[in-house]
């Protein structure tokens, strides 16, 4: 007698299943998605925080050492008590600081999957793949600030919006309630999302024909958006100061129309940074209008929108960019989608291909010739290269209509069209790679304008390093700043003594290490004036950090502004050091405006440091204050 086994009938079901489930569209949004989540975690605490980076992260910190009083303005509520959380658990960083908007942007990338019913197959993947791509969101998904959470809560509103006008369903009312809740409690730029955003979702609400909107589960909508408001931002009701930072962010927008930030710079930005984006992006547009498609409609209202609140708000920002940068994004899905049967070579495939090959290695010999000319050691400028550069082009265009001639304009148009597209492709990568992957010290790495210099994160080491000399860890460090009263440290200032004990003069004495600014008075409490008792005997004298830099290419013409344009490079930059003195004059050698702002901190050192030489009277030197066995010196040289 034998007995058959039979087989499962769970294991090969639940494969079957699984198998049916992974289509080739779903492998491709997995895999932008991990393209997505590499490009905004590689190297994520590399770089030292920014002043509002720093700002955000320190209120956090003051919550978890309970120090009390309300968050600065424009802090955002969400992203103050997900750190508080972090960094009760964990020790403070820059990469912890950062590692939820990268995570956050990089779900905004995947929402995409929710507009394949307006987008069509491909195009939600195409845009999936510029939204992880994209320049200005990669930047602010590095960044420890709100805007990368608000981007990924105005990328809800948008997937709820198209889900609510295709079923109406309790779901999607909800959806959107979590995604307007969130964009409340992000940031200040939330507030020209969601102006932009108020006609897409009129059309989306209200369609035409329909005399009221549908009231499909509005009432749990609504209970939702509240709960999610308030526990959001009061961190389950432990930490009821969010609510004053949650209520200060209309007001921080507000304010936002009061300045005189360069509309041009930002301008020129876009088109340097995000030009496959913004030329596809209104190509879709175009796309869509003509074919009067809802969905382009509403985004082409929101970018009309977006642009009017850039152009009015003088305090514009680099966050006013990703207001533009996220619909064209989405707006590209259309373009390409479209653009399938166009790129078609049917019987001629063989020849375009060789003729794309072509021209991208033309356009590289120009860019080679280009880079050669716009060298700085170079000395004067040489005709000869843009002879060579314009020579080569000369040869491409000549090649093209060559081609034209004998296998028709159609097919030379469409490898024209993927040259073009492959290019401005090229030079979207480049500018992400500059903004967000950048460690050459003569390219700026950053949308901002201001950021927070390398040697602001040497401060923090010289800390740790200066407790372990004295065989103590960095929370047994007495640490005092030199703020005035009345004053508020910088938040950079305070990010660097992070983790440090807060000293005081009358406890700790001549082992008290104080920071300050370069404009500080130096310490002059009664108890420095006493002696030092120390083993190992030593001077008090200053030593300098960058905390800042800034950096804009206001002013650059000629050969560097095309140095800057093709390549993202400007001229050296270099900062003299003497003695105990940085100095405070920069030089450069190109029209650009660059500012680095030092500060300053004291701590115990050998004798040898106590002789210094005389600056050079060529210089100007910014001074820092020093100090012997504990009595204080005033500073001998000034600015």
């Amino acid at each position: 007698m034998t007995v058959s086994a039979a087989p499962s009938s769970t294991h090969i079901p639940a494969l079957e299943r699984t198998l049916a489930w992974l289509t080739l569209e779903r492998l491709g949004y997995a895999a932008i998605g991990l393209l997505a989540l590499l490009l905004r975690l590689a190297n994520l605490g590399a770089a030292p925080l920014s002043p509002a980076e720093a700002t955000q992260a320190m209120a956090a910190l003051d919550l978890v050492a309970s120090r009390g009083g309300l968050p600065a303005a424009g802090v955002s509520p969400l992203l103050l008590n997900l750190h508080w959380l972090i960094f009760l658990m964990a020790q403070a960083s820059e990469s912890w600081a950062r590692l939820l908007p990268a995570l956050a942007g990089s779900v905004t990338v995947l929402l995409a999957y929710g507009l394949r019913a307006e987008l069509g197959r491909l195009g939600a993947l195409a845009a999936a793949l510029l939204l992880a791509l994209s320049t200005t969101l990669v930047f602010w998904s590095r960044s420890a600030a709100g805007e990368s959470l608000a981007l990924l809560a105005g990328m809800m509103l948008i997937v709820g919006l198209a889900g609510w006008r295709r079923s109406r369903g309790r779901g999607c009312a909800v959806w959107l309630a979590a995604g307007l809740a969130l964009l409340l409690l992000s940031a200040p730029i939330s507030y020209s999302i969601l102006q932009a955003a108020a006609p897409l979702a009129a059309m989306a609400l209200v369609p035409a024909g329909e005399r009221r909107p549908a009231t499909a589960g509005l009432a749990t909508a609504g209970l939702a958006f509240v709960a999610i408001l308030l526990l959001g931002a009061t961190g389950f009701f432990f930490q009821p100061g969010g609510l004053a930072a949650l209520a200060e962010l209309p007001a921080v927008w507000l304010r936002g129309f009061r300045g005189d930030e360069s509309l041009p710079g930002l301008a020129l930005n876009l088109l340097w940074l995000e030009p496959l984006t913004l030329l596809v992006g209104l190509a879709g547009l175009a796309v869509g209008l003509r074919r009067r498609h809802w969905l382009a409609q509403g985004l082409g209202l929101w970018l009309a929108v977006a642009l009017a609140l850039l152009l009015l708000r003088g305090g514009r920002t680099a966050a006013d960019l990703a207001v533009l940068v996220l619909p064209l994004a989405l707006l590209s899905g259309l373009a390409v989608q479209a653009a399938l049967d166009l790129l078609r070579l049917d019987e001629h495939r063989a020849e375009g291909m060789a003729l794309l090959i072509a021209g991208l290695v033309i356009l590289a010999s120009v860019a080679v010739w280009l880079a050669q000319y716009t060298e700085a050691w170079k000395g004067a400028p040489q005709a000869a290269f843009l002879i060579s550069a314009g020579a080569i082009l000369a040869i491409m265009l000549a090649l093209f209509g060559l081609y034209a001639l004998i296998f028709g304009r159609a097919v030379t148009l469409r490898v024209a069209l993927a040259v073009a597209v492959l290019a401005l492709a090229l030079l979207s990568l480049r500018g992400m790679l500059l903004t967000s992957h950048n460690r050459d010290s003569l390219r700026w790495g950053s949308l901002a304008s201001e950021v927070g210099a390398s040697s602001g994160s040497e401060l923090h080491h010289t800390l740790e390093r200066l407790a372990a000399q004295r065989g103590l860890d960095l929370f047994d460090l007495p640490v005092a700043f030199l703020t005035e009263p009345g004053q508020e440290t910088p938040a950079l200032l305070r990010w660097a003594g992070r983790g440090a004990r807060a000293g005081a003069p009358a406890i700790d004495g001549a082992n008290l290490v104080w920071l300050g600014m370069e404009n500080d008075r130096p310490p002059t409490a009664p108890t420095l004036l006493q002696p030092a008792l120390s083993g190992s005997g030593g001077a008090y004298s200053g030593q300098s950090f960058r905390l800042t830099q800034s950096w804009s290419p206001t002013g650059l013409d000629g050969r560097a502004l095309l140095r800057w344009l093709l390549f993202g490079r400007f001229d050296a930059i270099g900062f003299q050091i003497f003695g105990q003195h940085a100095a405070g004059d920069v030089k450069r050698q190109n029209h650009g405006a660059f500012d680095a702002r030092q500060t300053h901190r004291q701590l115990r050192t050998g004798e040898a440091e106590q002789q210094q030489g005389q600056p050079d009277g060529k210089q100007t030197w910014r001074h820092v204050a020093t100090a012997t066995n504990g009595r204080s010196i005033p500073p001998t040289h000034n600015a």
